[in-house]
């Protein structure tokens, strides 16, 4: 199954082939002006905008994805500081009840003395 990075440039380039395709079937009624060129041109209109707003909606959505995957890395990173930073703070608070069971066994001894 493709991924959605593939599928925004797959609908590009069909947009921009549209768009060829429409401007190239213009050139073509310019230069042979056929008894159906309003018909025809008419259809090469509809194929030229059709493959722009494929063409720009492709385009805007492969800039919100390189967004999410920016700000995707970015909460990545987040997380990943997030999650060493408690364990760094576990490991200091272990050592400090260490070293107050420590003191508490030794003022213990020193109060039975």
């Amino acid at each position: 199954m493709m991924n959605e990075k593939s599928r925004i440039v797959l609908r590009l380039v069909a947009g921009l082939y549209l768009v060829y395709t429409g401007i190239k079937l213009i050139q073509g009624l310019m230069a042979d002006k056929p008894a159906n060129m309003v018909i025809m041109s008419i259809i090469a209109v509809v194929f030229i905008i059709v493959g722009a707003v494929f063409a720009i909606f492709s385009i805007k959505d492969m800039r919100g994805l390189k967004g999410i995957e920016a700000s995707g890395e970015q909460s990545d990173e987040e997380e990943i500081q997030e999650s060493e930073e408690p364990e760094d703070g576990l490991e200091i608070a272990e050592d400090d009840n260490n070293e107050t069971d420590e003191e508490r066994s030794t003022e213990t001894t020193d109060e039975d003395k």
